[in-house]
């Protein structure tokens, strides 16, 4: 569906994912990458005065593989993930939305949506120094579909200020005659 974003009317808003998000998914990717190597490195030159049995070198080269490779290539995979979801963009309009992502837009208008669904996923965090005691969060997403089967998901690591968009949605779909179905996990 590649359209000019000028069938879509004028921006009501701007969505971006959430700044700290991005910080902190670069900074894990960082110490994953030079972390990994820094520990890889101490454990190569590691001298022991004891000599070590087989058991123990196998160990020392499976930790030094696991920091010096496996590390590195997860942070970097991060930080590439991190790339892509600074760029990320989604600009809601009169007719529809515009979804940026990884380099590629995507113009949907309302009336070629076939369903909104609303996700909430409860979460239960239980409190170690309290017996029976839980700190609960609800989690809310939406995944959009369009007519021709392509899903757009919506998360709050996606976006910033899911219940802003759940009011354009929930506008668009009293407009439009969009299916609404709520979903709770």
């Amino acid at each position: 569906m590649n359209q000019n974003t000028n069938s879509l009317g004028e921006t009501r808003h701007t969505f971006r994912p959430k700044m700290a998000n991005i910080g902190a998914g670069a900074v894990i990717g960082l110490l994953l990458l030079f972390g990994g190597l820094a520990i890889a490195i101490s454990f190569a030159r590691a001298h022991h005065p004891v000599p070590q049995g087989i058991g123990d070198t196998i160990g020392n080269y499976v930790l030094i593989v696991l920091c010096g490779v496996i590390a590195p290539l997860c942070g970097i995979v991060l930080l590439v993930y991190m790339k892509r979801l600074a760029s990320h963009r989604v600009d809601v309009h009169d007719n529809g939305f515009s979804y940026y992502y990884a380099g590629v837009t995507d113009i949907c208008l309302w009336t070629d949506l076939e369903k909104i669904n609303e996700v909430l996923t409860e979460e239960q965090l239980k409190v170690l120094k309290v017996p029976g005691a839980v700190i609960k969060n609800t989690d809310r997403s939406f995944i959009i579909r369009r007519k021709d089967g392509k899903d757009f998901d919506f998360t709050v690591n996606s976006i910033d200020s899911i219940p802003r968009l759940a009011k354009y949605l929930k506008q668009a779909s009293a407009k439009f005659g969009i299916l609404w179905e709520r979903i709770t996990q």
